[in-house]
């Protein structure tokens, strides 16, 4: 039987609660990007009155903020 290797604090990845290895998120919060930003997006969506049809518009507009804040 092979012996576990030890996890190196410099690996890229990290198990998530199901053992499935991920990447690790800067933010710390190993939330996928779109994720992040489809949060944001729907953030955006409420601020202008939860009016339907600017999906598109709030999603770029979340990516923008998003990447000029350096959060994704």
């Amino acid at each position: 039987m092979a012996a576990k290797k030890a996890k190196n604090h410099s690996d890229p990845v990290l198990p998530d609660q199901a053992g499935r290895l991920m990447a690790v998120d800067p933010m710390g919060t190993n939330a996928p990007q779109e994720e992040i930003i489809r949060r944001k997006a729907y953030e955006i969506y409420e601020q202008r009155g939860r009016k339907d049809g600017n999906e598109v518009q709030h999603w770029l507009e979340a990516e923008k903020e998003l990447h000029w804040r350096g959060s994704i």
